[in-house]
């Protein structure tokens, strides 16, 4: 598949309302525009507002390397996921690949016109 970066929509998970991530946005949309991105926003799922996700995931346990033992993950981790999730199904149901990053991120070089990609939709049938 290749992707044209013109047809690709960038969608920013973000803590919209919080003094420290608006700040941090100042600095990273302006970069990802000069790059020819449209910046849509995603308001982060946080632990306070995890219960509202229609969607319930079945979180097991995570395996830690220090101690080798099995753990709960932390309600920010289930949040975490939560919006990425989100975003991973809203490209589905628009059968079209988005570019996904937290509002933190930012790119450190120029980004290609086009680039191909591995994914084949018929290899996961």
């Amino acid at each position: 598949m290749i992707i044209d970066k013109l047809d690709l929509e960038l969608w920013m998970i973000s803590l919209i309302g919080n003094h420290n991530a608006d700040a941090i946005r100042t600095v990273t949309i302006p970069k990802w525009k000069n790059e020819g991105f449209v910046v849509n926003l995603f308001n982060a799922i946080t632990p306070k507002t995890i219960h509202n996700s229609i969607t319930k995931l079945d979180f097991g346990y995570k395996n830690t390397k220090s101690t080798k033992t099995d753990i709960e993950f932390t309600e920010t981790e289930k949040a975490i996921w939560y919006s990425h999730f989100h975003l991973w199904q809203k490209c589905v149901e628009i059968n079209k690949p988005l570019l996904i990053i937290e509002e933190d991120v930012k790119p450190i070089k120029k980004f290609k016109d086009t680039w191909q990609t591995s994914y084949y939709k018929d290899s996961y049938y």
